[in-house]
């Protein structure tokens, strides 16, 4: 899985960079055979104000040809990038269980005792 980092309006330091890999491989590390890429946009939406305006958006395309797109706003980039990598790791997982099943197997449902036969 290719995972690119855009950023507008914002300083990309390196330590937000690894953050941002790092998060991402780790929610969707186990989902990695089944996507294509993951595009990550990181905004401060109205400057150096301050306030709740810290945007990652992050877009996933998978291998069935769907995208599944996540936003998340706050006052610090790297709680906004945590919470969208939690929130894409459990979108890809429905998507998955819903594309492939859940993969594990149901329970059966046994009937113990008298089956009807009185002595």
């Amino acid at each position: 899985m290719r995972i690119q980092i855009r950023k507008r309006n914002l300083e990309l330091t390196p330590e937000l960079a690894s953050h941002v890999d790092r998060r991402l491989r780790f929610s969707l590390g186990r989902f990695a055979g089944r996507l294509r890429s993951a595009v990550v946009n990181l905004e401060d939406v109205n400057g150096p104000r301050g306030g709740v305006d810290q945007e990652c958006k992050l877009t996933i395309q998978t291998n069935w040809h769907s995208q599944i797109v996540i936003e998340e706003r706050d006052a610090d980039m790297f709680v906004a990038v945590t919470r969208a990598a939690d929130r894409a790791g459990r979108a890809v997982g429905r998507q998955t269980s819903l594309r492939y099943g859940a993969g594990i197997p149901r329970p059966v449902k046994v009937r113990l005792g008298n089956s009807g036969d009185q002595s």
